[in-house]
């Protein structure tokens, strides 16, 4: 527990991590972005959240709970979901004039639901690797 701003705040702490994209580079070492993302995102910053040294520390909502997307009422109601996590995702890039021009052009080039696509394919991998994991850690 910590004492932020005066009252007990659950919070979590991580080892933070290069992008991924340095990661599917190989052998290209990685810069944390993570402060500069926080810094430069067009909207109000979390109190929250802090990246201290190669750590991210943030606080647990305590009535915080995961989405279980299949439970969802209707594929308009998960598309929802997914535009709204793709707006943040988004959010991340309008700090930078030139990024944001750039991701503008590349959503006007993809099909109706890529996005919806994309999370069928990033799910198929993920739990294809968890299989993989669990294998070689039974």
């Amino acid at each position: 527990m910590a004492d932020w701003l005066g009252g007990q705040i659950a919070l979590e702490a991580k080892a933070a991590a290069p992008s991924a994209c340095f990661w599917a580079k190989q052998g290209t070492g990685g810069r944390i972005y993570y402060q500069t993302v926080l810094d430069r995102a067009v909207r109000c910053p979390d109190p929250f959240v802090r990246l201290c040294s190669t750590w991210l520390v943030r606080q647990l909502a305590p009535d915080s709970s995961p989405i279980d997307i299949e439970t969802m009422n209707g594929r308009e109601d998960q598309d929802r979901l997914l535009n709204a996590m793709a707006f943040e995702t988004a959010n991340v890039h309008l700090g930078s004039t030139r990024a944001a021009k750039r991701v503008r052009a590349d959503l006007k080039r993809r099909p109706a639901k890529w996005l919806r696509s994309a999370v069928k394919s990033m799910l198929k991998t993920t739990m294809s690797d968890r299989a993989e994991w669990k294998r070689s850690h039974g």
